[in-house]
């Protein structure tokens, strides 16, 4: 099975951390992980800045979502506890929870759809952003990706456009 998306990780850590108790993710890294039937090596797979694995990446973004809905609540740095609005959700027994999902609650639109001012954009409104479901991380992999693959290209137009220069030197010998 591939590594879950972020937002497919909502319902099982809710469940996981369902009994109220004080929870880190340290602590239910292994059971969530279980839950999708994740080998030793898709649990040990590494973001490409092979600072994380990209399990636990993933896993750190589900819980932030989480918590900006309100459905966590952070209880001391790295410790967190399910909230009322949480046992809620579980009791209504969802089939699936997403991005979406979420959006029902206002902190959560609050923070995805926010509207800056900026000087750049004339004091006018920046679009709200989109609904993704990918982690930040995700996003700028495949944004590298992206910028190297037109990158090469323009090397090869460059190569193919440049004439070569003549390495004639003129050499005199004494």
């Amino acid at each position: 099975m591939p590594i879950p998306q972020f937002h497919e990780i909502f319902l099982p850590l809710l469940r996981r951390s369902a009994d109220s108790r004080e929870w880190t993710l340290a602590a239910l890294r292994g059971p969530v992980a279980d839950d999708f039937g994740l080998t030793a090596a898709e649990r040990a797979e590494l973001l490409p800045s092979n600072t994380q694995s990209r399990f636990v990446n993933r896993l750190c973004w589900a819980k932030i979502h989480l918590e900006w809905a309100g459905l966590i609540t952070r209880v001391r740095r790295g410790v967190f506890t399910i909230s009322d609005a949480s046992r809620t959700v579980l009791a209504e027994n969802p089939a699936t929870i997403d991005v979406a999902f979420l959006d029902r609650y206002e902190p959560y639109r609050e923070f995805r759809h926010r509207r800056t001012t900026n000087d750049d954009t004339g004091g006018q409104p920046e679009p709200p952003l989109e609904t993704s479901t990918e982690t930040p991380e995700a996003v700028l992999e495949r944004a590298h990706e992206t910028l190297n693959d037109e990158l090469a290209v323009e090397l090869l137009d460059e190569i193919a456009t440049t004439r070569p220069r003549s390495s004639r030197r003129s050499c005199s010998i004494s």
